[in-house]
């Protein structure tokens, strides 16, 4: 499955799973030390749909690329801005994290339309 992807994807998938889950780690053990309850919701929040979508991501590569290139990109913007909420408290962040969620729509609506393939047979 993942073979055909190529190396950029996978790279980009990798680095993204793996900085969830050092979000999820640290929100579960460390980062309680220096960030609030509100501000730990929002990693957890974060770390929630940015897994679902890179797991979602995962299934379709190889046949829907671009939805799944449109859930990663969707979920480093929304989680992504609410890490930066988190650590920075910017209201900078705040607007990003809409345009990622509206990304992610798209990306579970574009799954509506034919691929080549389906197309073709």
């Amino acid at each position: 499955m993942l073979n055909q992807t190529a190396w950029p994807i996978r790279l980009l998938l990798a680095v993204s799973g793996a900085v969830t889950v050092i979000m999820g780690a640290g929100a579960a053990h460390g980062f309680s030390r220096f960030l609030g309850e509100a501000q730990l919701s929002w990693i957890e929040t974060g770390v929630f749909y940015q897994i679902i979508h890179l797991v979602a991501a995962l299934v379709v590569i190889d046949k829907r690329q671009t939805t799944a290139l449109l859930w990663i990109l969707g979920g480093w913007l929304f989680a992504g801005s609410l890490y930066c909420l988190a650590f920075f408290g910017s209201k900078l962040f705040g607007p990003i994290t809409p345009i990622g969620g509206f990304i992610l729509i798209i990306a579970w609506l574009s799954l509506a339309l034919p691929t080549k393939r389906s197309v073709n047979e």
